[in-house]
Formats: C-alpha cells, structure tokens, sequence
C-alpha cells in the first residue's frame, strides 16, 4: 500500500518555535494475534471491523488550507490496490456500525457521524424506501 501523508502546520506561540507539525500516515500493518500462530492479521481491517477505529475523514484536516498530500506512489496498480483495501475497509465499518460493536454503541460517537449512520440505515432500507429517498433528494 502505498503511503499518503496529511501534513497540517498550524501556529502555536508556546512550542517548537511557533510551528506545530502533525502527521497521519495511511498504511498497511500486520500482526500475529499470539506469537505462535501462523498466520498475522491486518491491523486494519481488525480494528475497523471490531469497531476500534474508523475509515471517515477527519473534517478539520479536510478543509484546512495548510494540509498538504503527499503520495509516494503515483503507479497505477499501487493507487488501485489502496483504492480496493479503502473500499474493504468502508465495508468492514459498515458492519461494526449496523450491528453496534465498539466505539459505534457509544450515542455521542454515533451522533457525530450522522451521514455514516444514515448511508448504513439507506443501505439495509426496504427496496420502496430507498427508493423514495433518492425521488426526496431529487425533487425537494
């Protein structure tokens, strides 16, 4: 997988001289469960699907000015294989949010991504409400 950094540089008067950096790396991890199995475990995919983490963007980071992207890969295949791990992993969450496990029973976490919640609720929706939902969103 290739590796996508989010820089925000962002000003603050009390440490390293007035410049804050942060950095949030995308990447693929592997872990064995117990030392002696054979097999190791995405990180990942076992965080998200055990409702630990999530795959939603961070809002603040998307619409500040200072965030730069950096791709280490610009090859085809390296970008469609993140494209396919990302889209695996959105299905993991999914799961973790339709059937409650982890951070998603908490209420205040599921308030705060209220559009997750609504595209999982439009997803598992019978056939007659989806498709009334998509004439709301056309006409009104």
């Amino acid at each position: 997988m290739t590796r996508k950094n989010e820089i925000s540089a962002s000003w603050d008067t009390e440490s390293n001289g007035g410049l804050e950096l942060e950095q949030v790396a995308i990447c693929k991890m592997y872990f064995r469960q117990q030392p002696n199995h054979w097999f190791r475990t995405d990180l990942g995919m076992h965080l998200v699907r055990n409702g630990l983490a999530t795959t939603s963007n961070n809002d603040d980071m998307a619409e500040d000015a200072n965030v730069v992207h950096v791709e280490t890969s610009s090859k085809v295949r390296h970008l469609h294989q993140d494209v396919r791990y990302m889209e695996e992993l959105q299905r993991l969450e999914y799961q973790a949010v339709q059937e409650s496990k982890g951070m998603w029973s908490f209420e205040w976490i599921r308030k705060r991504h209220k559009d997750l919640l609504t595209e999982v609720e439009i997803r598992n929706a019978p056939l007659y409400q989806r498709v009334w939902q998509w004439i709301r969103e056309r006409i009104f």
